[in-house]
């Protein structure tokens, strides 16, 4: 049942999963929460355009294919397109989250986006 509450939760930001889950009694795990936060900050670093810092979210590997991209201008605006959310892509990223079917890998005791 507990998967089928989980799958149900509308798209909420990181304080109101907390909240939510408090009210319910339906512990996330600490694993889909920090990676919620992660999304969130991604989220916030790439509207602000600081993309130097939301280059440090992903895993060391992605930062050099992520590096690399930068080198050409057209690629770069094409991937910071591809990486700012707006309400509809982070809302599939979410679901993406809730589902376990996102890319994350957790290194140096934090959870890191795996994906290019």
């Amino acid at each position: 049942m507990k998967t089928l509450l989980f799958i149900l939760l509308p798209v909420l930001s990181f304080s109101q999963i907390k909240q939510y889950s408090v009210e319910k009694k339906n512990n996330l795990s600490d694993t889909v929460i920090e990676q919620l936060r992660v999304a969130e900050q991604l989220k916030i670093l790439m509207a602000s355009k600081k993309y130097d810092h939301a280059i440090q979210m992903f895993s060391k590997t992605q930062q050099k294919n992520i590096h690399k991209i930068k080198e050409d201008k057209q690629m770069f605006n094409y991937w910071c397109l591809a990486w700012t959310f707006d309400d509809a892509k982070y809302e599939r990223y979410v679901t993406k989250i809730k589902e376990g079917i996102a890319s994350f890998i957790f290194e140096n005791n934090e959870w890191k986006i795996n994906e290019k």
